[in-house]
């Protein structure tokens, strides 16, 4: 699980850098779209 946090947290930051969007809180397409990474 604390794997996991690491591995979303990555995730927000790549989005921030590649599109400038804070993620944190966009509400649930951006969580969404982390949990379809998982697959």
């Amino acid at each position: 699980e604390r794997m996991a946090d690491h591995a979303t947290r990555i995730a927000r930051e790549v989005i921030y850098l590649v599109t400038g969007e804070i993620v944190r809180h966009k509400g649930d397409f951006y969580e969404h779209l982390l949990g379809s990474l998982d697959d």
